[in-house]
């Protein structure tokens, strides 16, 4: 866990309470997965390049939607 700790503690440190940390995923539902897997891809490439995504897939060891 990376980032729970690192919100938490902001949140300490500003006498703040622990607020909810919400993860969401997309989900689909198919019998072809190629189709869902080359769209996916496209969308989640936009991630990889934003600093913030990229330092967390990197932290994670994760290339691509493949892993």
């Amino acid at each position: 866990m990376k980032i729970a700790p690192i919100i938490n503690g902001a949140a300490s440190d500003a006498s703040r309470s622990s607020p909810a940390i919400v993860c969401s995923l997309p989900v689909w539902v198919t019998d072809n997965p190629e189709p869902a897997r080359e769209f996916l891809a496209q969308i989640f490439s936009f991630y990889a390049v934003l600093p913030s995504y990229r330092a967390m897939l990197d932290i994670e060891g994760v290339q691509g939607i493949d892993g």
